[in-house]
């Protein structure tokens, strides 16, 4: 399994940075499943994978790791988010960075993604959504992932 370097390089940077930061949290992501709404073709919908997040601030936060995509082919991701927008304990806001997996072939291409972003944090555990929109695959795809604190 060919591992991309950028998104290797990120996770070492997250894990070195994290005990020196003083607001930062270290948390591990779990990828879980994807709809894809106004598919015109079966896609998979279940999308296990593993990544990490370095949240700076509670408003921005680094994000890598790697998951089965829908076309069942393994991608890499690597974004950062920002979500500015707090209320009680779900913030909004949006995600961009580049995924692998989506053209096909060993070479696969490092492609940019857009998405919005609904968090909700617990002490230890949360959830992301993310909003992915119309693609030549689907009119919007939400993207789910189970979190939980270092």
């Amino acid at each position: 399994m060919k591992i991309n370097k950028l998104v290797v390089a990120i996770l070492v940077l997250l894990v070195l940075a994290a005990p020196i930061a003083n607001a930062g949290e270290l948390w591990g992501v779990v990828n879980l499943a994807s709809k894809h709404v106004g598919a015109d073709k079966q896609l998979n919908e279940s999308n296990p994978g593993l990544g990490i997040e370095y949240a700076q601030s509670e408003a921005v936060t680094y994000m890598a790791g790697a998951y089965r995509n829908s076309h069942n082919r393994r991608s890499r991701y690597a974004f950062g988010a920002y979500t500015p927008v707090q209320y009680k304990d779900f913030s909004f806001g949006v995600a961009a960075g580049a995924a692998t997996g989506y053209t096909g072939g060993h070479d696969s291409k490092v492609l940019p993604v857009a998405a919005g972003l609904i968090r909700w944090r617990g002490e230890n555990a949360g959830v992301n959504v993310l909003i992915i929109p119309k693609s030549r695959n689907a009119d919007v795809t939400f993207g789910l992932q189970a979190v939980f604190k270092f």
